[in-house]
């Protein structure tokens, strides 16, 4: 068991040494079937405002880990501005047997990188057509690592790239060519973006909808990874309304993703049509999904199940090279 001597503090680039991007994705994994098994206890997040900002408490008690966090992840679009990230997290892991803190770790670098994964999970467990075009809008990190994970999963032919700044396009743009043995195109409107992708990737602030829903090919998989607040969305009406959907968590989806809740509250959409955790997908719960002849939509909230898994490998690979060096 813990105690207040045990503390210690991972920086940013302490983290980067100790995550393997690969084991990222099973770790991720992990997390969603864990708690769509309701094995862990993790209640919705809590959300602040702020006058610059916004900030998000998120707890997470995971027993096969036997881990307690709670990481506290915050937005400040201005922070652009200023240079650093627009999402700055930091994670307190917590001994649940004494309720002293263990270890403090810059979460950024793990924020970005779990919430990545999501696009290779939903790439690696839901039907599309498994080769073919990647369709990016957006252009920071979470984006980066959302195309690297599904440039692990799938064979990328061609990739177009859309994001609102022609600088952050084109700089993502040469980032997705040392990822991808494939031709990047930037584009300078989405719509052109998502009619072409056979995968479209979203990972944007976007407080609207940032593609027109009725241009998307049938048989697409579309993947969203921003925009998860109540009266926010990346992904319009027409997009949810002609989509197989599959979430992280149907709670948070519902509670807190204007994807969902804006059309439900228009009365385009029952809440029943979300009904399919990725989780589920994963633990074999759920068998049966669509073919390829219908579009299939994974929204991510983002889950303090997966970054308490992350978490804990994290700590347990820094106690053992601590060890090792003692």
């Amino acid at each position: 068991m813990g105690g207040p001597e045990r503390f210690f503090y991972l920086n940013e680039a302490k983290i980067k040494r100790l995550i393997p991007i690969e084991e990222c994705l099973h770790w991720s994994e992990q997390g969603l079937a864990e708690f769509s098994k309701r094995q862990v206890t993790s209640p919705p997040r809590l959300r602040l405002l702020l006058p610059e900002g916004r900030t998000s408490f998120m707890p997470c008690y995971l027993p096969s880990r036997d881990c307690f966090t709670c990481k506290v992840a915050s937005f400040y679009g201005k922070n652009k501005e200023r240079g650093y990230p627009s999402v700055v997290s930091s994670l307190l892991l917590i001994d649940p047997h004494t309720g002293y803190l263990k270890c403090l770790m810059d979460a950024t670098y793990i924020t970005a990188l779990r919430t990545g994964a999501m696009a290779g999970v939903a790439a690696k467990y839901l039907p599309y057509r498994k080769k073919g075009t990647v369709g990016v809008i957006g252009a920071g990190a979470v984006a980066r690592w959302g195309f690297t994970y599904l440039n692990s999963v799938m064979s990328i032919e061609r990739v177009l790239v859309y994001s609102r700044s022609p600088e952050s396009r084109k700089a993502f743009a040469r980032q997705a060519k040392k990822i991808a043995k494939a031709h990047v195109t930037v584009l300078d409107r989405p719509d052109p973006v998502a009619s072409s992708a056979d995968v479209l990737l979203c990972a944007t602030s976007s407080k609207d909808p940032v593609f027109d829903g009725k241009v998307l090919r049938e048989g697409s998989l579309v993947i969203s990874l921003g925009a998860n607040t109540p009266d926010t969305r990346e992904i319009d009406s027409t997009t949810i309304l002609r989509s197989k959907i599959i979430v992280d968590s149907i709670e948070s989806a519902l509670k807190e993703c204007g994807e969902f809740i804006l059309p439900i509250r228009e009365g385009l959409l029952s809440s029943d049509r979300v009904a399919v955790e990725i989780g589920q997908i994963i633990s074999g719960e759920v068998k049966e999904l669509s073919g390829h002849e219908e579009i299939v939509l994974m929204k991510s909230v983002g889950l303090a199940a997966v970054d308490a898994v992350v978490a804990s490998y994290v700590y347990e690979r820094a106690v053992q090279q601590m060890q090792g060096k003692s």
